[in-house]
């Protein structure tokens, strides 16, 4: 588990790519309210994400026209800048990247199985 977002919900890696390191493996959000999305496609997209201001509620919840988003958050994008460099684009290709790693995996909520 990588973290939690307040109401019960988790972030976690789902360790899935045989033979990848873990750091390179999706990155799920599995709420407390049964909600569940792959919410980036590994560990620096997701520090990407953060950077950005964007957490898993607001990933889930995000309206494109939507101005009242968070802005950047400037500790993270530093952290983001030093650690993945190369990864920086803007959230909504983060987001498209995520959805095509959904796309190409077993469904996540069939994973998980009923919710008990």
């Amino acid at each position: 588990m990588l973290g939690d977002d307040g109401t019960g919900g988790r972030v976690a890696l789902w360790a899935i790519r045989d033979g990848e390191p873990l750091e390179q493996q999706p990155v799920v959000f599995l709420g407390s309210e049964g909600d569940t999305a792959v919410l980036a496609r590994d560990a620096a997209d997701l520090l990407w994400l953060l950077a950005h201001g964007r957490g898993p509620v607001e990933l889930l919840h995000m309206d494109e026209d939507d101005e009242d988003q968070p802005g950047p958050h400037p500790e993270l994008m530093a952290a983001a800048r030093e650690l993945a460099p190369d990864r920086d684009r803007p959230v909504e290709q983060i987001r498209t990247d995520a959805a095509t790693v959904a796309a190409e995996l077993p469904d996540l909520v069939e994973w998980l199985g009923p919710p008990r």
